[in-house]
């Protein structure tokens, strides 16, 4: 009897404590979870940091789409005028006479295509200009905001062991940009030291840098060229480009470089870009060549001649006598600027 209470007081003993089994797995689970929400919400945190950034768009990159966007409009809404105004033509004809028409539609509308496509590649290089633009002029303004901040070291204490050395010589002042200029401070003097000991010796600190003035340059000032044909359009680089063989469209007057020109040597050249108002040479100067912008080489095709009246003033080609012309005759926004034989209209006439 008392051997089989023995055995059944064993069983019991080596019995598993399954209770405090199960909580010491609830705890591993739990602290695993928790590991892995931190882990989560960690990860989402440097996500946002690094992703977010990288999407905000600058209130110039705004408007320039904006900007973009209202001009392929304008430009799509025109082709649809003429395409609409040709079907109509052809609906009136019949015969040869009508087949022909139709052509010339296939035709009006391939070439529009074509220029609504080159027009949405030009905007690409000008967003990617200006973006590029941007970033260039943040790290310039960095650097000068850097360039005056330098300051001279302060000289090293001269603290020996022993006697007092004299102090190490102040840092001279140092800052990025030109115009800076740091004095270096005078050494500083350590006291003779008694019983091996001394007492540090002091140094002024340089004085700090002027301001550096980075690469930051004036701007030019210029003047804008207005049509007469409309109340407030004038002249303008299409999507701020500046790139050759950028068109020159007419835009609502805002002042911008893109819209401003500086004459020199009988051309005009563009604040924006530095580049000068061009006759596109592939279309040899006959009418309804484009006008662009294109690096200044003094070309015939580069230099204008004006003449004044009480309207405006005309600006005839030097490479044709052709003169400077809103196409259509049109003044909406993003008329194309072509040469055109002179004949005096508003659509020619400039005011500066």
């Amino acid at each position: 009897m008392a051997k089989t209470a023995k055995k059944t007081t064993a069983k019991r003993n080596t019995k598993p404590n399954n209770r405090t089994g199960s909580s010491r797995s609830k705890k591993v689970a739990t602290s695993r979870q928790q590991r892995k929400w931190l882990f989560i919400v960690a990860f989402a945190i440097v996500a946002t940091l690094l992703i977010v950034p990288s999407f905000a768009v600058s209130p110039a990159v705004k408007n320039l789409k904006d900007t973009q966007k209202a001009e392929l409009r304008a430009l799509k809404d025109r082709h649809e005028v003429a395409e609409d105004t040709k079907d109509d033509q052809c609906d009136a004809m019949s015969g040869r006479q009508e087949d022909i028409c139709e052509d010339e539609l296939k035709v009006l509308k391939d070439n529009n295509e074509a220029e609504e496509d080159a027009m949405k590649a030009r905007h690409k290089v000008a967003l990617k200009a200006l973006k590029t633009s941007e970033q260039q002029s943040s790290t310039s303004n960095e650097s000068a905001t850097q360039g005056g901040t330098g300051g001279g070291n302060n000289g090293q204490a001269g603290q020996q062991a022993s006697n007092g050395g004299a102090g190490g010589a102040g840092g001279s002042g140092s800052c990025v940009g030109s115009g800076c200029s740091g004095s270096s401070g005078s050494n500083g003097t350590g006291t003779s030291g008694s019983q091996g000991t001394s007492s540090p010796g002091t140094s002024s600190s340089g004085a700090a840098g002027q301001p550096g003035s980075g690469s930051a340059s004036a701007q030019v000032q210029g003047f804008r060229i207005r049509t007469a044909g409309a109340g407030n359009r004038c002249l303008d680089v299409s999507g701020w480009g500046t790139v050759n063989g950028t068109q020159v469209i007419l835009w609502d007057c805002h002042g911008g470089a893109n819209q401003q020109w500086v004459a020199s040597g009988g051309m005009l050249r563009s604040v924006h870009s530095g580049k000068c108002l061009d006759v596109d040479a592939a279309f040899g100067g006959h009418n309804r060549s484009p006008v662009e912008i294109y690096d200044c080489h003094g070309g015939a095709n580069q230099k204008w001649g004006g003449s004044d009246d009480s309207t405006g003033t005309l600006l005839a080609s030097h490479a044709s006598g052709r003169c400077l012309d809103a196409a259509g005759p049109g003044t909406a926004n993003g008329t194309q600027i072509i040469v055109w034989d002179c004949h005096g209209g508003l659509n020619q006439r400039w005011i500066p």
